[in-house]
């Protein structure tokens, strides 16, 4: 997702008129919500809503290299979105860095669910990292072990719950003793 900015401080480097400046203001966050709503309907495997708000976007640029690289997860299929991964880390590794660092950000504000319908795709995205970081030197190792750490993090948040499970089994899997008090 591009940072948003709600109070368009950007806008001073545009320059021209007040006019120019604020449609450079609204186009900033627009391209925001449509990034965000892309990533959303991506991660809940939402076809119809993230090719939507593709068609609704105008233009060229860096959303649509993101939509190019969730379009496999808005299938449901998360083989063909690390396989894509694997292959931009060689590639592109500082692109695909930050691509990972926001796609990582937007899956920890999702619903319990959706972060655990990841889990495996967070357990070789992990593996990913931790082979690439040790080909890559400098900042962008650093940069691939701390996305190593973030899901590390994500996966020790998520409740080891089985869709098998009752309410009680999962409400104690968010327990931190695996205990449940009933009023």
């Amino acid at each position: 997702l591009p940072d948003y900015d709600p109070d368009c401080r950007g806008v001073e480097t545009f320059g021209g008129t007040d006019l120019e400046r604020g449609s450079f203001c609204a186009a900033q966050n627009r391209e925001y919500v449509t990034a965000r709503t892309l990533a959303d309907a991506a991660l809940n495997a939402d076809r119809d809503s993230f090719d939507r708000t593709v068609r609704a976007h105008r233009g060229r640029g860096a959303l649509r290299g993101r939509a190019e690289r969730l379009e496999p997860l808005a299938d449901g299929d998360a083989g063909r979105f690390l396989t894509r991964v694997r292959s931009e880390l060689v590639e592109s590794p500082h692109a695909t860095l930050r691509f990972l660092r926001r796609f990582l950000e937007r899956l920890e504000i999702q619903d319990g669910d959706v972060r655990s319908n990841y889990r495996r795709t967070l357990l070789v995205l992990g593996g990913l990292l931790a082979e690439q970081s040790s080909e890559l030197s400098g900042g962008l190792a650093r940069n691939a072990r701390g996305l190593e750490e973030h899901i590390v993090a994500l996966l020790e948040g998520m409740p080891n719950a089985t869709p098998d499970d009752t309410m009680r089994d999962r409400a104690r899997a968010l327990s931190p003793r695996t205990e449940v008090y009933a009023c």
